[in-house]
């Protein structure tokens, strides 16, 4: 039954209805992807009329940008923190960038795991890089962006006069892993005999660190 909704502008369940359209039309978007779901789509799960979505996000385009908007600011708000927390207090810049490198990696790899939502963020957010469309300059801006700076200015303590360039290289070069590592983990689980467990995803972090760290003295560091 949906919730009791007066289109004279009162809505008598309104964070209830607007939390189930967006948590729906989240798992939808990240599954099938922008264009391949349809507002009835999202109605028909999230038990609502198409009156309730336009009231609350004014329509299909502004639902997913919003979608998009909120999931890249919690990540890269959380991300950015780990990574503060891990290089306070360091005064050894190359100590910095080896602690920053494997809190940006481990938050990452035990955040996509950890849970069906933050799987269907990631879903959502490699959908969009992978073929551009409405959310990308969301995508650029609010989680390349902050992180591409996070690194650069650890690499900037090690490397004096690193270009934006290399580091950005650095950077991609490390999601790369990462994004293998996730997205790959039936062929990881059924390689290595094991399963992705906490203690395979240490493994796999200071796997990345160590061939970060060791790739990086191509660069100068030692």
């Amino acid at each position: 039954m949906e919730d009791a909704v007066d289109y004279a502008g009162r809505d008598w369940n309104h964070e209830s209805t607007r939390d189930r359209i967006f948590s729906t039309a989240k798992r939808l978007f990240s599954k099938n992807g922008f264009t391949g779901t349809s507002i009835r789509d999202i109605t028909e799960e999230a038990g609502v009329n198409v009156a309730a979505v336009n009231y609350h996000f004014g329509g299909k385009e502004n639902l997913y940008l919003e979608i998009l908007a909120e999931r890249t600011k919690y990540w890269q708000g959380a991300r950015m923190e780990a990574i503060s927390r891990a290089v306070e207090g360091t005064d050894n810049p190359k100590a910095a960038l080896e602690a920053g490198i494997r809190a940006f990696v481990r938050f990452n790899l035990a955040s996509i795991v950890s849970s069906e939502d933050c799987a269907e963020d990631c879903a959502l957010f490699f959908r969009e890089i992978s073929s551009p469309g409405l959310g990308f300059e969301i995508i650029m801006r609010e989680l390349i962006a902050p992180t591409r700076k996070a690194i650069h200015d650890l690499l900037a303590g090690v490397i004096p006069g690193i270009t934006q360039e290399s580091s950005f290289l650095v950077l991609s070069s490390m999601i790369g892993q990462m994004t293998h590592f996730v997205r790959s983990r039936r062929v990881v689980t059924k390689a290595l005999g094991r399963e992705y467990d906490a203690e395979l995803i240490d493994k796999i972090c200071e796997h990345i660190v160590a061939f970060s760290m060791g790739g990086l003295r191509a660069y100068g560091v030692e």
